[in-house]
C-alpha cells in the first residue's frame, strides 16, 4: 500500500488531503452498501480469502521451514492482500498514509510546535474525543443488525471511522503533553525505539 506515497510524492497538500479523505469515507465498502439498497439479492464479490487462508494454515502447521517461507512469501501475501482489500484495510491504510504524509508536511508534529499547531492539536483533541462516543455507538448498532452485508460496509466504516477519532485523541493528546518538561523528559527515550522500524515492527 506504501506505494500510494510514490505516486503522490509531487501532488500538492490540498490534493493529498482531499485523496485521504476520500480513501477514508470508505468508498468502496458504501458503494456496496448502496448496491444493496438497489438490489436486495445483492451479495459481496468473493475474493476466496478463507480458501486461501485454509492453505496457509495447512503449509503452516504441516510444512517445513522453507515450504513456511515460500508459502508466506507466495500465497500468504495474497491471502493478506485480498483480506485487505475485503475487509476495507486497503484503502483505509492508504488513507492513514497520506493523512500522515500531509501532517508531516505541514510539520503538525514537530517537538517544538507553533502555537497555531498547538492550537490545531487542541482542536483536533476536542473534535475527535466527542466524535468518538457517538461513531462507537453506531458502530456497535450496525454490528447487531442481522444483515452481514450491513456490517461488512457500513459497519466497517464506521468501525474505522470511531478507531481513527480514538487514534486522533491518542495523538493530540501526546503531542500536547510533549510540551510538558516533564512528559517530554519521561519519554524522549522512545525516540530511538521509534525509529527502528523493523526491530519495532518484529518485536
Amino acid at each position: 500500500v506504501g506505494i500510494i506515497l510514490f505516486i503522490v510524492r509531487k501532488w500538492s497538500d490540498k490534493a493529498i488531503l482531499i485523496t485521504a479523505i476520500i480513501f477514508s469515507i470508505q468508498p468502496i465498502e458504501l458503494f456496496h452498501y448502496i448496491m444493496s439498497l438497489f438490489n436486495p439479492a445483492y451479495t459481496l464479490p468473493d475474493l476466496n480469502v478463507g480458501a486461501m487462508y485454509s492453505e496457509v494454515a495447512d503449509y503452516t502447521k504441516n510444512g517445513s521451514f522453507w515450504e513456511f517461507l515460500i508459502g508466506n512469501v507466495t500465497l500468504g501475501q495474497k491471502a493478506s492482500l485480498f483480506w485487505a482489500i475485503g475487509a476495507g484495510r486497503f484503502l483505509q491504510t492508504a488513507g492513514l498514509f497520506l493523512f500522515g504524509l500531509y501532517i508531516g508536511r505541514c510539520l503538525l508534529y514537530t517537538s517544538d510546535a507553533a502555537e497555531s499547531h498547538l492550537k490545531f492539536w487542541t482542536k483536533a483533541l476536542i473534535i475527535a474525543a466527542i466524535s468518538f462516543a457517538p461513531l462507537y455507538s453506531l458502530k456497535e448498532q450496525i454490528m447487531q443488525s442481522d444483515s452481514s452485508l450491513i456490517q461488512q460496509t457500513v459497519g466497517t466504516a464506521f468501525d474505522m471511522w470511531q478507531k481513527f477519532a480514538f487514534t486522533i485523541v491518542l495523538i493530540a493528546s501526546f503531542i500536547l503533553l510533549y510540551q510538558k518538561a516533564k512528559f517530554q523528559k519521561a519519554v524522549s527515550n522512545l525516540r530511538f525505539y521509534g525509529k527502528m522500524s523493523l526491530t519495532n515492527y518484529i518485536t
